[in-house]
């Protein structure tokens, strides 16, 4: 079994292509329950930055869907071509050099929104690693602060990720995430996989981080932790609660629920799990391999 996580409202379990809830009344999708809290409120992040940087463009100038692109990279020695290798940010300077991990720390991707021309940077203020939720095995993870910088709001640097509401992130408070080639489709709880110009920009707390640690994306492909396309939208629809299968989710920040796969499925990994054990939290971890 995987081990349980707490996330939205009640328990749920996921196997191939299909989203079961323990006890669902037959009426629960009529109504819509009260909906996941929106960004700002459920991450603690900033209004006027978070929440538009959840799937950002490597092509300098091309904007998301909220309106945020892209304009420059510059690191501690000059100007970067900034790249997306697996999960980590790779900078190239000039004359070829690749740098990346520490060396990234305090490069600025530069950016605007296009509604208003409001700029901002993004400064990689740390990189780390922490455990995925699988194996324990490493997975990057960095602190990122933003400012405006086209006017003096008086607020100075902020993280872009804040503290989650929902258990089960103990220790990841403030990280995020970078991963490419899994375009996540929020208003439906779908997903697609292909190589393109996208990459995600998830804090810890949102789903999109928890697909990364729960290793369902093309970066725990090429690690060895195969998973079809199938599989990883059952997975994306169990941790919001999608019972109807139609992108509506039915979870609230703070409202533990319990989340867990099928013996069956747990078999496909390349390397075997351990027996899970509680956390003092009440929540439950797999420890590393």
């Amino acid at each position: 079994m995987w081990p349980e996580r707490t996330f939205g409202t009640v328990q749920v379990v996921a196997v191939v292509g299909v989203v079961v809830a323990a006890g669902m009344a037959a009426a629960g999708c009529a109504a819509r329950h009260e909906a996941t809290a929106s960004s700002q409120a459920a991450l603690g992040c900033p209004e006027d930055l978070c929440g538009r940087t959840k799937v950002m463009s490597r092509v300098v100038g091309e904007a998301n869907p909220d309106g945020m692109s892209m304009t420059n990279v510059v690191g501690p020695h000059g100007v970067l071509g900034l790249q997306i290798e697996d999960d980590r940010f790779v900078g190239v300077t000039s004359s070829g050099r690749r740098i990346d991990d520490e060396a990234m720390e305090e490069s600025l991707i530069l950016l605007e929104r296009d509604f208003d021309h409001a700029r901002f940077y993004l400064r990689i203020d740390q990189y780390e690693q922490v455990p995925d939720w699988v194996t324990g095995a490493p997975v990057t993870a960095y602190r990122l602060v933003y400012q405006r910088i086209d006017l003096d709001d008086g607020r100075g640097e902020r993280p872009l990720c804040g503290k989650p509401e929902s258990s089960g992130w103990e220790g990841l408070a403030g990280l995020s995430f970078v991963f490419g080639d899994d375009h996540f489709i929020e208003a439906s709880r779908t997903l697609t996989v292909a190589a393109n110009q996208w990459f995600n920009l998830a804090c810890a707390g949102d789903d999109r981080a928890a697909m990364h640690l729960y290793r369902h994306d093309q970066v725990g492909a090429k690690l060895g932790f195969q998973t079809s396309v199938a599989e990883r939208q059952a997975v994306y629809k169990m941790l919001g609660a999608d019972y109807c299968g139609t992108g509506q989710t039915f979870t609230k920040e703070g409202i533990p629920s319990a989340s867990s796969m099928t013996a069956a499925f747990s078999r496909r990994w390349i390397r075997p799990r351990p027996r899970s054990r509680s956390s003092p939290s009440g929540t439950t971890r797999a420890p590393p391999a």
